[in-house]
């Protein structure tokens, strides 16, 4: 609450202020630093941490609207480094307090604390896909919805990074805490995102392209053709009507027609998204008709349509937003 609360008072504040990115940029950061500051040391007994969470959520989803558009890209680029350099220095300093704790003589942590840090990634997964699987039903029903393969890399992409790490540390710098549980406690941490980061950042790759989720939609699939077949088509038409002006006749048509890319923007479309060549091939040499590149819906079910019917009117509609707000609309 604490942090929703000042995240409230953030954007009342933004909304006073009229395209300054310097008053903008600072109450953004001194906000950060005194929401944390305020849970910690003020007696709220609440977690720095999780408060700053809270005003990232709520500026994310309200207040992002108070802040200028001529100052948004500013923000934007200062936020992005500070950042890669907090994320940065959590990370230098969690291996560096690791490697101190774990290749010391006297050392607590022994090969019990390796494999109940094994255990723990597991268990972790476990309820993590549990709290997934027993909301995706509600989720199905909202925006985007949510199919059971998302529901899947959803549970299985989750990694332990910079948050959980920030939490330890702050139990760590607290001498209150006996010193096995804060050496216990920031090893399992570290070693719970050193896992997630050498096994789920680099297997989910593999994971989506089982599921099929590279895989294009046939209704997705036969746009795109159709859309490649009328770019082709105007090309022609528009080198057609060149060829006949006097002022462009020595000019070799064939190198042209080349430099309009047309082969490589079909490979570029096609590549990995499980059309044929000979398809993408059938396509790029074949002559077209106005009415080839209209869409024979009957051939698709209804369920098809109406999820890409679906996706592109909320995608088509979020664009249009913020693009009225990007030019202050």
């Amino acid at each position: 609450m604490w942090g929703f609360f000042c995240g409230f008072l953030v954007s009342l504040w933004l909304k006073r202020i009229v395209n300054n990115s310097i008053l903008e940029t600072n109450l953004t950061i001194v906000a950060a630093y005194l929401v944390f500051y305020g849970a910690e040391m003020w007696h709220l007994e609440v977690s720095g941490i999780l408060s700053l969470v809270a005003l990232g959520l709520y500026m994310t989803k309200i207040g992002k609207t108070r802040i200028s558009h001529m100052s948004e890209e500013t923000l934007h680029h200062i936020w992005s480094y500070l950042q890669f350099a907090a994320e940065t220095l959590v990370f230098l300093l969690a291996g560096v307090i690791i490697a101190v704790k774990v290749f010391r003589e006297d050392s607590e942590i022994g090969w019990e604390d390796y494999l109940k840090c094994l255990a723990l990634y597991v268990f972790l997964h476990i309820i993590r896909f549990s709290l997934v699987l027993s909301l995706r039903w509600p989720m199905s029903k909202l925006g985007y919805g949510l199919t059971w393969k998302q529901a899947i890399v959803l549970g299985y992409s989750g990694l332990r990074g910079a948050v959980s790490l920030i939490l330890a540390l702050i139990v760590y710098l607290d001498h209150d805490v006996n010193d096995h549980i804060r050496d216990i406690v920031i090893f399992h941490t570290a070693g719970i995102s050193l896992l997630t980061l050498f096994i789920n950042a680099t297997t989910i790759g593999f994971l989506v392209k089982k599921l099929g989720m590279m895989r294009m939609t046939n209704v997705k699939k036969k746009m795109l053709k159709n859309l490649i077949k009328a770019y082709r088509q105007q090309v022609d038409a528009e080198l057609e009507e060149l060829k006949i002006k006097k002022n462009y006749s020595k000019i070799d048509w064939k190198i042209l027609k080349q430099s309009a890319c047309t082969e490589k923007i079909r490979d570029d479309i096609f590549k990995n998204r499980n059309i044929k060549k000979e398809e993408s091939d059938m396509i790029a040499s074949s002559q077209f008709q106005r009415q080839d590149i209209m869409i024979d819906y009957t051939h698709y079910s209804k369920q098809e349509l109406y999820l890409e019917a679906k996706h592109r009117y909320l995608t088509t509609l979020k664009g249009i937003y913020w693009e009225f707000f990007e030019r202050g609309w």
